[in-house]
């Protein structure tokens, strides 16, 4: 529908605990709509409005078209959305014109494993950058010593052929809640198990994967 969006994702940076440094995504994440839909002329946006180019939500959500779906945990058709949910809504769209033939779902899930590889990557150069700064007597701690995790936001966003850019990564990000999903309790023991669930997202420093 011609809104420009982005996605925030949240991974968690473990570093310390006597383990290779590593990061973990979650499974879902946010996406951010512009109110406005872009009006193009010749290839370029036809006039200079933030509601069309920003995704920023502290700027859209001053526009009269903000709106936020309380009925969909998804997001529904609102303004802030869960970031599978517009994947999903943006793969239906282009299926047929992108990805050679490829069914929406295998689009979004392709669009999903792109921007989990972007965060990834950047995750590992950040932790790589991290662990050259620590003294050495950080680096000769004892194993035992309590592990450091810390929860960024990684913006990114895909160009019209489906390529992942990484916009920034936020130190730290909002934590506001929108809509709230109750979530069971056997989903949180599965989350909980690290024989079973934490699988990081880092390359050479943990195996695939993510973490909800």
């Amino acid at each position: 529908d011609n809104r420009k969006f982005d996605l925030r994702l949240y991974a968690a940076l473990v570093t310390g605990g006597g383990q290779p440094s590593r990061a973990y995504l979650c499974r879902d994440g946010l996406a951010r709509l512009c109110v406005d839909p872009v009006e193009l002329e010749g290839g370029s946006p036809s006039k200079l409005q933030a509601s069309a180019l920003l995704t920023n939500t502290a700027l859209n959500k001053k526009a009269a078209g903000y709106t936020i779906d309380h009925t969909d945990v998804t997001g529904g058709s609102g303004t802030k959305r869960s970031a599978r949910a517009a994947l999903a809504t943006a793969a239906a769209q282009v299926e047929g014109k992108w990805g050679n033939g490829m069914s929406a779902s295998a689009i979004a899930d392709t669009l999903w494993a792109r921007a989990a590889s972007c965060v990834g990557e950047a995750s590992e150069l950040l932790l790589a950058v991290a662990e050259a700064e620590w003294p050495a007597a950080v680096r000769r701690a004892d194993s035992h010593k309590p592990v450091c995790v810390s929860v960024l936001g990684w913006d990114v966003m895909f160009t019209t052929d489906g390529r992942c850019v990484l916009l920034e990564a936020n130190a730290s990000p909002s934590w506001v809640l929108d809509i709230a999903e109750d979530i069971p309790d056997s989903v949180l023991g599965v989350a909980a198990s690290p024989a079973r669930d934490d699988l990081p997202i880092t390359g050479k420093r943990g195996s695939g994967g993510s973490k909800r």
